[in-house]
């Protein structure tokens, strides 16, 4: 990974965005390769910690109601 966040060709053409993080500082995320004059890229968030939505997911995956088995 250190290799391709200082390669100059892709340093060169903002290739890489710090994303923001809601308990980490900003995260450098690899750009997308796809370039359009009038439709920019969206750029979100840095994914949660690991773990974060754990809770969330067990509970969607047991609850019948919301298409999981009990």
């Amino acid at each position: 990974m250190g290799e391709v966040f200082t390669d100059p060709l892709l340093t060169g053409r903002d290739f890489f965005w710090d994303a923001p993080h809601p308990t980490l500082p900003a995260v450098r995320q690899l750009g997308s390769p796809m370039r359009f004059s009038r439709t920019p890229a969206r750029r979100g968030t840095a994914g949660p910690p690991l773990g974060a939505a754990t809770d969330d997911v067990l509970a969607e995956l047991s609850d019948p109601a919301r298409g999981g088995h009990a």
